[in-house]
């Protein structure tokens, strides 16, 4: 590996730490991580260290490997947008590969800019981006939250954009009624008009609802739409589902691979599973990922596998018996892979007859050590994916890849309440202090009030000298009765003071609350994207266009700064 290549990596890399990363607060606001590099320098890095690292598979060298897998998987995503949306494509097989890769729901910008970033690094690396549509996750409830009620009590709805169906794997996710599907775009417009948004999806929605009358795949539906979406904005990638991605021969020899050392691989698998747990201080001995299982014999691998006509996703098995490896799904052998060699032939056999599908980690592992350049992850993924990276360093024994880190923060405008989690403890402590030690001391009229108070106790303290005559006390006492009359009077005006300053606090804070509440609503990040306005879209894809653009310059920058400084 070129050594500017290995300080670049080992600088940026996530083994052995911590990440903390939260979502930005701030409205119209980005996380990008790491931002102190140009993200073109990376895969540079990236690619220089997998090109040069010391691991074989499928009887390849991993960087012929690596352009094997990127040659079909490039002409993969041509093909099924082309033959499935219907959509011409012309893309060059050259320059640095930006992915990234989401579920085909309808998701907020915070996870949308990962789409519009790599479509923007590629542009301006002159490279190619690409989407892993990941159709192998379960389907969710096919709505959509949106804001309903008044301003003042807002709370969430729900649009359907299909009927509901059965819980599936994406793949399987049939349209369940066009007609929902058809008027769905017109329903969100709609219930937004109260507040005064034109939302993007009603001239986005049609170009799914035209490609709705040649196919009723839900995923390739939903994919249409993002994409005419991102057109409209000069953006877009090519999109590769990972089912089609699953098909393709490079993948099928990297799960041979994998099955072929199964041991070795399980044990590290594990390893790095409960490393990460040890240093996110993660105590939920299935989160994020739960430990592969030993079964007798049986090893468990990190893919899914189900049978044409099910969608019920069961757990993959092997046992090694003498020169062949059985591969074992529901406690039936479902294939018999050579122990030994570079044999596919019976992987192709076993997609043909059902689907056998990457988990999570083995989806970014396939893709960051065989793909990509540069993998960009959203939080999440960046959170489980540090399992990867120690997967990478202690079983292949080679520096991994850096991945970047991105998300947004967008609100729909809803003029949410200026009320903040601060402010709302300084009313509670407030009306702690009016509760135990009456109103506030800073009011002119109560400081006097309470100055006389202490005045006339100090008096009263006075007059209780147990030296002075009975004749004396006896002529004060008209004095001490209009005393104490004050006191008693001045103790109900402070009181009655408090108790007014009390129920207006009181009142401030159950506004301040209701407000709050209103806020979740009002001033959620979780909006799909395609509920936002196109000029709010717009100022996305520019604000996010200009950290990229700043972000690419930064070696130059730090040159120039470097020379002048000598």
């Amino acid at each position: 590996m070129v050594p500017n290549c290995s300080s670049l990596l080992h600088r940026h890399t996530s083994v052995g730490r911590r990440l903390r990363l939260r979502a930005p607060t701030a409205d119209q606001s980005f996380l990008l991580r790491p931002d102190d590099v140009s993200f073109a320098d990376l895969a540079h890095a990236n690619q220089c260290s997998l090109q040069h690292a010391p691991v074989r598979i499928g009887g390849h060298s991993l960087a012929d490997f690596r352009s094997q897998v990127r040659t079909t998987c490039l002409q993969a995503a041509q093909d099924w947008m082309q033959q499935t949306l219907r959509l011409p494509v012309e893309a060059s097989a050259t320059g640095l590969l930006y992915v990234t890769g989401h579920q085909p729901s309808l998701n907020h910008i915070g996870v949308w800019a990962k789409n519009l970033a790599v479509s923007e690094m590629a542009r301006q690396a002159g490279g190619i981006g690409l989407n892993l549509v990941v159709d192998n996750d379960l389907c969710g409830p096919p709505v959509v939250k949106y804001p309903t009620g008044s301003h003042e009590a807002p709370h969430w709805g729900q649009l359907e954009f299909d009927a509901p169906g059965p819980v599936q794997p994406w793949e399987e996710r049939s349209l369940q009624n066009a007609e929902i599907f058809s008027s769905f775009a017109g329903r969100v417009a709609t219930a937004l008009r109260p507040w005064g948004i034109v939302p993007a999806v009603e001239t986005s929605w049609g170009a799914a609802r035209e490609l709705s009358r040649h196919t009723s795949s839900l995923t390739a539906l939903l994919t249409r739409h993002r994409i005419e979406m991102e057109r409209q904005l000069s953006s877009g990638n090519l999109e590769l589902p990972v089912s089609r991605m699953c098909q393709t021969g490079p993948f099928l020899a990297f799960v041979l691979h994998i099955a072929q050392q199964a041991p070795d691989f399980f044990e590290h698998y594990n390893a790095a599973v409960r490393q990460y747990r040890h240093l996110a201080r993660v105590r939920n001995h299935r989160h994020p990922v739960p430990d592969l299982e030993h079964q007798g014999d049986q090893l468990e691998l990190p893919f899914w596998y189900w049978p044409t006509g099910s969608s019920d996703r069961q757990r993959l098995f092997v046992a090694r018996q003498k020169d062949q490896i059985h591969l074992l799904a529901d406690g039936k052998c479902v294939a018999i892979l050579p122990a030994t060699g570079n044999d596919i032939e019976p992987l192709r056999k076993l997609q043909m007859a059902g689907r056998l599908r990457t988990r999570a980690l083995t989806t970014t592992l396939f893709a960051r050590l065989c793909l990509a350049d540069l993998f960009t992850h959203g939080i999440g993924g960046a959170q489980y994916d540090q399992i990867t990276d120690l997967l990478m360093q202690n079983w292949l024994k080679i520096q991994p890849p850096v991945f970047q880190t991105l998300t947004a923060t967008f609100r729909l405008p809803l003029n949410p309440f200026d009320v903040f989690p601060e402010e709302i403890q300084q009313l509670r402590q407030k009306i702690r202090r009016v509760q135990f030690h009456g109103s506030e001391a800073h009011l002119p009229e109560v400081r006097a009030l309470q100055a006389e108070h202490d005045r006339l106790l100090q008096e009263a303290r006075a007059d209780r000298d147990p030296s002075a005559s009975r004749a004396w006390r006896r002529a004060g006492q008209s004095r001490r009765r209009i005393r104490h009359q004050r006191l008693r009077a001045i103790q109900q005006q402070l009181a009655s003071r408090a108790q007014e300053h009390l129920e207006h606090l009181q009142e401030e804070l159950a506004l301040a609350l209701s407000q709050e509440q209103a806020n979740l609503v009002l001033n959620s990040r979780e909006y799909a994207a395609c509920l936002f306005p196109e000029s709010q879209l717009q100022t996305a894809v520019e604000s996010l266009n200009s950290i990229l653009a700043q972000q690419a310059v930064i070696p130059r920058r730090t040159a120039i700064a470097a020379e002048n400084a000598t």
